[in-house]
């Protein structure tokens, strides 16, 4: 557990995505002439084998997966962009 590989399998190395806030990214957004037609949050949590004691640590980030919770509260931002 204190080697780099439980990080990379919790972090989702290359696969997480380091994102802006979503006013951020709306400002981004307008100032290149495109406006937001929609957007939603949503939470993915991997489903690879693990050893029980890191599987014990995605116990939190599989509440976010929960549908109200992944609506309020999830980690991935997606916009539906509109050239304007």
């Amino acid at each position: 557990m204190t080697g780099r590989d439980w990080l990379w399998q919790n972090c989702h190395v290359p696969l997480h995505t380091w994102e802006f806030t979503r006013s951020t990214a709306e400002a981004l957004f307008r100032r290149t002439g495109f406006r937001v037609a929609e957007f939603r949050r949503r939470h993915d949590v991997s489903n690879e084998r693990r050893e029980k004691l890191i599987e014990f640590l995605y116990v939190p980030s599989r509440l976010l997966t929960l549908p109200p919770l992944s609506r309020l509260f999830g980690t991935r931002l997606e916009f539906l962009i509109q050239k304007q």
